[in-house]
């Protein structure tokens, strides 16, 4: 899989740092930076335990096929399945696949 297209970004994502925690989690999960920068543009927010979660969910996953193109999303497949959780602060803290939808 390559990295090297080009993401046409409908709104600007936040500055997230993120910690040495998620990094780990990045490597570990084999999660692309591709797939973190499509959530973090794309993404849908939740308020769950105190931080922000973000996912795709259809609608967002509607607009990321038109804007980014099908073959993007189907290169990508399942590592767009990921949720990641960000801080008050601005601390990327951790992404994890999502096993079930979420609800929200």
């Amino acid at each position: 899989m390559t990295n090297d297209f080009t993401i046409q970004r409908t709104e600007t994502p936040s500055t997230v740092r993120p910690t040495h925690h998620a990094r780990a989690r990045f490597r570990q999960r084999a999660i692309p930076s591709a797939a973190i920068d499509l959530v973090m543009a794309y993404g849908v927010q939740t308020r769950s335990h105190g931080a922000t979660r973000i996912f795709l969910d259809r609608g967002a996953r509607n607009r990321l096929t038109h804007d980014v193109g099908r073959s993007v999303v189907r290169e990508l497949g399942h590592k767009l399945n990921i949720f990641l959780v960000v801080s008050d602060e601005g601390d990327l803290i951790t992404a994890a696949y999502r096993e079930k939808p979420i609800r929200h």
